[in-house]
């Protein structure tokens, strides 16, 4: 996590937020429209500066800036720091979207749609979207450090209709993607998680299945390519076993096409290919799978909560992180779970409601998992 330390044991920060167990003190700074919280750590004659979250911007320099440039009305030396000593700005940036701009998005447009999950530095899909100017092209990536590679390659070509996310894929399909909007999906040498123990984590699994039938149109096509054999022969078994999939082609020449870096690099090494592309049927949902997203909302809370709080009941999880009291409100640091989903969000708590803003948060949740908080907050 980037952070700052200074020779400053007793800086002047005015008003703010007091952890309730430890000697952590939370100051909030309003950067570029949006507010920012600052975790200040006294030791001795050292004082430590964080962040308490950097929503989409983890991956850029905004959040650097904003410790820094709190640093400097401390006025006290900088004596340890992990950010650099330059911080250049980010390019590609139009290129990344957040979760409002993937909901807002024109859904009903004609064009057609492509996913990639997993992009690494978006050579397959910048060549795709060249190829194909009036599609429209997402991609998805979870490490930033790779991300910003693509958004640096996408500016530099550039393109006009492809955009990236920070996002966990399932999540994407499950909850931002509505029903029948993709016309295909791409899936390149995921990792093949080998020990058995590990299987459960693939991207492809039964859990999965009915949340890529619920983004493909019908007709839609998803392709997948790996150079493990056991991983390419569970995932043709279970997608030829999936009502919502048929199998449409495989083997190692499936059509002339773009080849990966992975897929190059494989090749060199005399790896075999194995690549599938299987076929949306017009088989329907049993039941849909997405919720309604809410962006904020606020639930009774009879308890207050406190570092360390961990609710739980059937598949759902609230754990209460870090608790920051307030004069008039408290701020809590906190992980919720759902089901397949993680989420790591700020709420407010005030006067016997527990509040979750978008204006903190830069995400949405969904209408259960707000039912979820509300039986737990109430029990």
């Amino acid at each position: 996590m980037p952070h700052l330390i200074l020779r400053c044991p007793s800086p002047q920060t005015g008003a703010g937020w007091k952890h309730d167990q430890r000697d952590i003190q939370l100051i909030p700074r309003r950067e570029n429209g949006e507010t920012l919280f600052v975790k200040l750590k006294k030791s001795g004659s050292e004082t430590q500066l964080s962040l308490l979250t950097t929503p989409l911007d983890l991956i850029l320099n905004r959040h650097k800036r904003t410790l820094q440039n709190f640093a400097r009305t401390l006025r006290g030396p900088i004596i340890k720091t992990n950010l650099g000593r330059f911080l250049k700005d980010e390019k590609g940036l139009a290129y990344l979207w957040n979760e409002e701009q993937l909901v807002s998005l024109n859904w009903h447009d004609p064009r057609p749609r492509i996913l990639e999950i997993g992009s690494g530095n978006g050579s397959f899909l910048h060549a795709l979207a060249g190829q194909s100017p009036k599609s429209l092209y997402v991609g998805t990536e979870i490490n930033g450090f790779i991300l910003k590679k693509a958004l640096r390659a996408a500016e530099n070509l550039p393109l006009n209709n492809v955009i990236y996310l920070k996002k966990d894929a399932t999540y994407l399909l499950d909850l931002l993607i509505p029903e029948g909007s993709l016309d295909t999906i791409h899936i390149h040498f995921p990792d093949p998680w080998l020990k058995k123990r590990h299987h459960k984590r693939r991207l492809i699994n039964p859990r999965t299945l009915p949340a890529f039938g619920k983004a493909l149109k019908t007709g839609g096509t998803l392709h997948f390519t790996t150079d493990d054999p056991t991983y390419a022969t569970e995932v043709q078994k279970l997608l030829r076993a999936s009502p919502f999939f048929s199998l449409k082609e495989c083997g190692t020449t499936v059509a002339p096409r773009i080849r990966t870096k992975y897929e190059r690099k494989w090749l060199a090494e005399g790896r075999a290919i194995h690549t599938f592309i299987f076929q949306r049927t017009s088989r329907p949902l049993l039941a849909p799978l997405s919720e309604q997203l809410i962006r904020d909302f606020a639930v009774p809370a009879r308890i207050r909560p406190r570092s360390g709080m961990v609710l739980r009941k059937g598949t759902f999880t609230l754990v209460f992180q870090d608790v920051y009291r307030g004069s008039g409100n408290d701020i809590i640091d906190a992980v919720v779970s759902h089901r397949s989903h993680t989420w790591f969000v700020l709420f407010t708590w005030e006067s016997g409601v527990l509040r979750f803003s978008r204006e903190h948060n830069h995400r949405f949740l969904t209408s259960g998992v707000k039912r979820h908080i509300e039986t737990l907050l109430q029990a």
